[in-house]
């Protein structure tokens, strides 16, 4: 089961799906907390047990999300099934965007250490963003914001480009 990150998981049909390892939950429940307080509509899978249809359920999340945020940290490169790297290649299947947040630093050296996962490593490599927290909460909700005028728009007015 997911760890509480001090906020609900938002009901709403328009959010954005966080992924981040577990154990790592405390290094990035204050950003996490922060976006939340700022209006910034967040998923994760509080209360959900990791059972059988853990992979249909987040399929369908990761799914109907507005995009993925992705708290990366070394801890799931240590894991031998990592739920948040599963997540991760869930979303890029679905082509869904992803938004990248190093909660550590990527260097040299965990390409050596988890040769297993340089895959994944360079995939993290060329998506990450180098934004600040305040930068991507402002994008968050100006993404959130768009969505919401579309969807207020007259059915007859509305722009799908």
């Amino acid at each position: 089961m997911s760890r509480y990150l001090g906020f609900k998981a938002s009901e709403s049909e328009n959010y954005f799906f966080l992924s981040y390892n577990s154990e790592d939950s405390d290094r990035i429940a204050p950003s996490c907390l922060k976006m939340h307080n700022e209006g910034v509509p967040l998923w994760y899978d509080e209360g959900l047990d990791f059972g059988d249809q853990w992979e249909e359920i987040i399929g369908e999340k990761i799914s109907n999300s507005l995009a993925m945020i992705f708290f990366f940290t070394v801890g799931m490169l240590k894991k031998e099934n990592s739920y948040a790297i599963k997540e991760f290649r869930i979303a890029q299947k679905q082509k869904k965007k992803i938004i990248i947040l190093l909660v550590d630093p990527l260097n040299g050296d965990l390409w050596a250490s988890f040769p297993r996962r340089c895959s994944f490593l360079d995939d993290i490599y060329q998506k990450h963003s180098s934004l600040d927290i305040e930068s991507v909460i402002q994008e968050l909700k100006d993404e959130f914001e768009q969505v919401i005028k579309k969807a207020s728009q007259p059915a007859n007015k509305l722009n799908f480009n």
